[in-house]
């Protein structure tokens, strides 16, 4: 029993970490190409710091 439970913990810490290493290069690789046009520039900086107020103002 606890050698099942403990396969699942592994399986579910291995499926997170592959996961966060095949996200982090597309949302990598988004916010670069946003960045790199003039256009976005603004637009991306401005979604940035929306995103950040409101994550502090709902901390707070």
């Amino acid at each position: 029993m606890a050698a099942a439970c403990a396969r699942r913990v592994t399986l579910a810490a291995c499926r997170q970490t592959v996961a966060r290493a095949a996200g982090a290069p597309a949302v990598a690789f988004a916010a670069y190409a946003g960045v790199q046009s003039a256009g976005y520039q603004r637009f991306w900086l401005s979604t940035l710091s929306l995103v950040v107020a409101f994550y502090v103002t709902n901390e707070v």
